[in-house]
């Protein structure tokens, strides 16, 4: 057994020998790296300091506000898609004379595209390149007009075709917007950042059949289709603004 522990005290001085340590500068908040380095060489690397504006969780408080409010908002909106159908359903039942097993299934696929969207968007968002903004800003448009063509289809297949889509380019929000949050808030607050990000994913499918309950009892299940859109496209309005497409948010 202690031969065992020499061995393994040999192969970790062995890998920190490794570690080019002459050119590292401490600061507040770790390392940061200059001059070269040759091969071999483990590099470690952070933010300057802990007024380095390249840091998100150095930007300014109203700035991180505007975040919050954006992502929380369409974290609220994409999932209250997926529930404000269900109380349209026995509308629908009646105007197209299908079972109520065809019905739920306007639930029941936006849900299967919030998993599998998921599978794409969430990946693709942590590629440098792309970042977080362009899988943000173009599902939301997409999610829109879909949402919009959902109001006017007249057939079953195709309503239930585009709320499979509604799931689908309505998922990065709900894949990476805690990582949005994680981004621009500090260890110490992370956990009441998820807490509020997390309250407005379950409670938006308990608010949305009250909000809907009221339209389509009066005008039918397509108003649960226009209240959707009345709350994304607000939501892809704030997506917009400047600060959140200068490189501002992550």
């Amino acid at each position: 057994m202690s031969a065992d522990w020499m061995n393994q005290e040999k192969l970790s001085n062995e890998e920190n020998s490794n570690v080019d340590t002459r050119s590292i500068n401490s600061t507040p908040t770790g390392i940061h790296l200059k001059g070269t380095f040759g091969s071999g060489s483990t590099i470690l690397a952070t933010w300057y300091d802990t007024r380095d504006q390249g840091n998100p969780q150095c930007w300014p408080l109203w700035i991180k506000i505007m975040v919050y409010i954006q992502i929380n908002f369409y974290t609220f909106i994409v999932y209250m898609a997926s529930s404000i159908f269900t109380v349209a359903e026995p509308d629908f039942i009646d105007s197209y004379g299908v079972p109520a097993t065809v019905a739920s299934l306007g639930l029941a696929l936006v849900l299967l595209g919030y998993g599998i969207g998921a599978l794409l968007f969430s990946p693709l968002s942590e590629i440098p390149d792309v970042g977080r903004n362009p899988p943000y800003v173009i599902s939301l448009l997409i999610f829109v007009l879909v949402s919009g063509i959902a109001v006017s289809v007249d057939n079953v297949p195709g309503f239930l075709g585009l709320r499979f889509l509604q799931g689908f380019f309505g998922s990065p929000c709900l894949a990476t917007g805690a990582a949005s949050l994680a981004d621009i808030t500090d260890l110490v607050n992370l956990p009441f950042g998820l807490w509020i990000w997390g309250t407005c994913a379950v409670a938006a499918p308990a608010v949305a059949p009250c909000i809907a309950g009221f339209s389509t009892m009066a005008n039918g299940w397509r108003w649960s289709m226009w209240e959707i859109i009345w709350g994304a496209a607000p939501c892809l309005i704030i997506m917009r603004l400047p600060f959140c497409i200068n490189g501002r948010h992550v």
